[in-house]
């Protein structure tokens, strides 16, 4: 979903060498930030894929919910499932983490906090 961006293998291949040079302890401070989108990357097969990288690069991950931008046709998952997921990734004995109250509100999070502050009409 990132145009022009590197493989998913080559920043994977990045992120690998950085984190072997960190300590165990500062390597805990990493988690794979990851924003649902329904319909694009909340399915069971990705969900899994994102816990198989997890567990390979020894972090958490940040799972995070799409808040939705008037200006865009993505859509943000229920909260069931979002729970569902959560609770999917646990089970792999993935340490991971959902969005706080303020980020999941309609005028949180990073995108829309930003949209709002230009007072954005159209892209």
């Amino acid at each position: 979903m990132i145009p022009n961006s590197h493989t998913i293998n080559q920043l994977l291949e990045v992120f690998k060498k950085h984190l072997d040079t960190l300590s165990k302890r500062k390597k805990k401070l990493y988690n794979i930030a990851y924003i649902l989108i329904a319909g694009e990357n909340d399915s069971y097969e990705e969900i899994d894929k994102l816990g198989d990288i997890a567990k390979e690069l020894g972090i958490g991950v940040s799972l995070l919910k799409y808040n939705e931008i008037e200006f865009f046709d993505y859509k943000s998952i229920t909260d069931e499932r979002y729970e569902e997921l959560f609770l999917r990734l646990k089970e792999k004995g993935i340490k991971v983490t959902l969005s706080n109250r303020y980020r999941t509100r309609k005028i949180g999070g990073c995108g829309t906090l930003m949209i709002n502050r230009l007072n954005c009409t159209t892209f």
